[in-house]
């Protein structure tokens, strides 16, 4: 049988091809956003594999007085007869999931998961008990608050230090809800002080984590998230906007970017790059993300994470498939 013996090779080749789909779709976003373009969302939502061989073999014997012949012949067939579909995303339950703001117990629970708090602060929040992130691009461009930037280093600095940690309790009006605490631990007694006086935390050692822009009350760490459709636009102001398209007003202006507060880096060019993480093309021109800036690809991995993450669970009606059996 050919079938067991094509798992190994289809189930790579299939992941492979559908990661990387997923890849260029996500990057032609990010650039559609900076072109005030329409943003749009396919899923692969079947792959169906099917395969059929057939084999015959033939020969026989004439006998004939004076001339005797003979023959063989040999037919053999394969045919591989994939079938793949596509499902949009559309609809008022797709349209919340883009512009619902991320939980941010799902951001904290990443934190705790290993991924940096640069990484995870900068992309999906807006503001930290009052303190604001950078907004680079959309109707609030602002350079943030320098604060904000200084918590951001601290609970870095907790994190590679296994200081901080969070538990989930269970509030009885408002159910679940995230925790954070700090370890009293000396080697950073200097970085957890200046983190509660930054956020106005108190002598507290626990903080109830909330949805908001500013704290109500003491012990509390409101934080404001973004929405997936707003950091895709966030993202879609490290877009290198050919000089003529800017000239011309094509795209939205972005705040200047440098280097220490820019996430992501997409490159633009009149051909494709020879040595790309993901590249589209857009407008006649390619748009890439350097294979070699790892901050880049780590926040372009971690926005495809957050599209997961605002995923409600409820999906549109699959088409239904029928294939036949012989």
């Amino acid at each position: 049988m050919i079938g067991p013996r094509t798992v190994q090779r289809d189930r790579a080749d299939y992941g492979t091809a559908i990661g990387q789909s997923w890849k260029e779709q996500t990057l032609l976003n990010i650039v559609r956003l900076r072109y005030l373009d329409t943003p749009v969302f396919l899923d692969v939502s079947q792959v169906i594999a099917g395969y059929t061989v057939e084999s015959n073999v033939s020969g026989g014997i004439n006998f004939v007085p004076g001339a005797d012949t003979g023959s063989l012949g040999a037919v053999g067939k394969f045919t591989d007869r994939p079938t793949v579909t596509y499902l949009p995303r559309s609809g008022a339950d797709h349209v919340r999931d883009l512009i619902r703001p991320l939980p941010p117990s799902a951001l904290f629970f990443m934190l705790q998961a290993g991924w940096p708090a640069d990484l995870v602060l900068r992309t999906g929040v807006t503001a930290v008990n009052g303190l604001r992130n950078r907004a680079g691009i959309g109707a609030h461009v602002h350079p943030g608050d320098p604060s904000f930037g200084r918590v951001v280093d601290l609970l870095g600095t907790l994190q590679r230090g296994s200081a901080v940690g969070m538990r989930v309790v269970d509030a009885a009006e408002k159910g679940e809800a995230i925790v954070l605490f700090f370890h009293r631990d000396q080697t950073v007694v200097g970085e957890t002080s200046e983190l509660s006086r930054l956020l106005q935390l108190g002598d507290g050692s626990e903080f109830r984590v909330v949805y908001g822009h500013l704290a109500s009350q003491p012990g509390e760490i409101a934080v404001e998230t973004r929405s997936v459709l707003q950091a895709l636009l966030e993202l879609s102001s490290g877009v290198e906007v050919p000089a003529a398209d800017a000239a011309e007003g094509r795209a939205l202006p972005a705040l200047s970017a440098d280097a220490e507060h820019c996430m992501l880096t997409v490159h633009s060019g009149s051909s494709a790059p020879s040595d790309a993480f993901v590249a589209v093309p857009y407008r006649d021109h390619w748009f890439w993300i350097d294979d070699r800036d790892l901050r880049s690809k780590g926040i372009f991995t971690f926005l495809m994470l957050l599209f997961s993450l605002s995923e409600t669970g409820v999906s549109a009606q699959a088409p239904v498939i029928t294939i036949p059996v012989n």
